[in-house]
């Protein structure tokens, strides 16, 4: 008999139950989560605050998938510790879990900058469904919110609460947006995107202090002692694993949890996935973490098919950021804006339809890509990264898709899941109205026509 617990109820976790399960019918499964609710579509909160996405459409699974699939699902108490001597799972209201095998899903959480240490009201991060119940309930009150911190979690926080109603001001470190992501050409886009929103965007004005008056949130003061007022603060944060509970567990940890190609831990019968496992890269000779659904479906399926006695080698995954700015596609694939020196770019720019392109070579060979306001052709980009292509010998009609204007109004057979935002190629007779469901996340979207390129539109 073997003993199966998992800790984590987010995609990770989730699918790796559910594939412990499609080995292993009879045998225990235990799955823990500090969140009282059953698995959600976590990339959907923000759509929940600004009104457009009831809260019932969020749940990812039916109420009664846990009976159904016979997990004993423990959601609420927070994990304290792992004994992996023992192999146990402590919990912090002194309960005991014992396992055979042991999964680690618990995903990240936002280390706050120093400025809003001891802000008790009007600081709000985006990372679980209370949270967005919190702000949706502040947000009634307020007229203006503030947004630090140029992240995926910011820039959803910011088009949330200007889709509430609310003036909203995003406060910039430097003089452009995300620097870390975004190249020049590609921030002057976001930047004009975000004000044709009606969002002001604030370049070098790093948050000093917080200004409050009884008590209450009332702007905050920048590096350039100016005072900015709002009534909300949402703050994008550095978005790091979870890993405290693991200190003194003899469980090997770097940024994260380090694993093999097994997704195994230093224990052979530990297993890590999702957000905060660390996984070796080939394409760049080091074990890094990859953040995102995508990465923590793939992960989390392998290693519950491990778990349960199957014997997979997780070859790793192209670092991918894929999301929507405000309704504008963005895609990055693998060295998509390196900083060192030895690289350079192919790019195709067209500012007055919000498009930007870019190829990043390093030595002759494609190492990178950027995608902002049109996806197409990103399917094949990720292939030449991935089989080192030399720029030379790319199929010269495949660089004509990527840069030539004309086959930006007549291609586009790649859309990005409405929700998890995957990138899913089309076939060549999709049409408008064709109804798809997401191959990672189950949701069902109906093509639609925008700007002479389809678009996914949930249900």
């Amino acid at each position: 008999m073997t003993t199966y617990a998992i800790v984590g109820n987010g995609v990770a976790g989730l699918r790796a139950a559910e594939m412990i399960r499609r080995h292993d019918r009879y045998e225990k499964i235990t799955l823990i989560s500090d969140e009282p609710h059953p698995f959600y579509y976590r990339p959907q909160l923000a759509d929940y605050i600004s009104g457009s996405v009831p809260e019932s459409s969020l749940w990812a699974r039916k109420r009664d998938f846990y009976q159904k699939q016979e997990i004993n699902a423990i959601l609420g108490p927070r994990v304290k510790a792992v004994v992996p001597k023992k192999q146990q799972v402590i919990l912090e209201d002194g309960k005991k879990v014992d396992y055979d095998r042991l999964l680690l899903a618990p995903g990240g959480s936002f280390q706050l900058p120093s400025w809003a240490e001891g802000q008790k009201g009007g600081l709000f991060t985006l990372k679980t469904l209370e949270d967005a119940r919190k702000i949706a309930k502040a947000a009634e009150r307020a007229e203006k919110a503030l947004i630090i911190g140029e992240s995926l979690f910011g820039l959803e926080m910011a088009r949330a609460l200007r889709e509430k109603g609310l003036k909203v001001s995003y406060l910039l470190r430097g003089e452009s947006f995300w620097p870390e992501v975004l190249d020049q050409v590609a921030s002057n886009l976001v930047i004009a995107h975000l004000k044709s929103k009606g969002i002001e965007v604030l370049p070098a004005e790093e948050v000093k202090e917080v200004w409050a008056a009884n008590g209450k949130v009332q702007g905050v003061m920048t590096s350039r002692d100016r005072l900015v007022l709002g009534q909300m603060i949402g703050v994008g944060g550095d978005f790091r694993p979870r890993l405290e509970f693991l200190d003194g567990s003899g469980i090997k940890l770097g940024k994260g949890i380090l694993v093999d190609d097994h997704l195994r831990t230093n224990y052979p019968n530990i297993f890590a996935a999702g957000d905060a496992a660390q996984v070796f890269d080939s394409l760049r000779g080091e074990a890094i973490l990859h953040f995102g659904w995508q990465s923590a479906w793939e992960q989390g399926a392998l290693a519950g098919a491990n778990m349960a006695g199957q014997d997979l080698t997780y070859s790793g995954r192209l670092r991918t950021l894929s999301l929507q700015i405000y309704g504008l596609d963005f895609l990055s694939l693998g060295e998509a804006n390196p900083q060192g020196p030895g690289y350079k770019a192919m790019t195709g720019d067209y500012p007055e339809m919000g498009i930007y392109k870019k190829l990043v070579l390093k030595e002759g060979r494609v190492v990178g890509g950027l995608f902002l306001g049109s996806i197409s052709e990103a399917g094949a980009v990720e292939e030449l990264i991935l089989s080192r292509a030399e720029i030379s010998r790319v199929d010269k009609k495949i660089l004509l898709r990527l840069f030539d204007l004309y086959y930006w109004f007549t291609s586009g057979l790649e859309v990005l899941c409405p929700v998890c935002k995957l990138n899913i190629k089309l076939k060549e007779k999709a049409k408008e109205g064709d109804l798809i469901t997401c191959p990672i996340c189950g949701v069902e979207f109906k093509l639609v026509r925008a700007d002479g390129r389809f678009r996914a539109a949930r249900i």
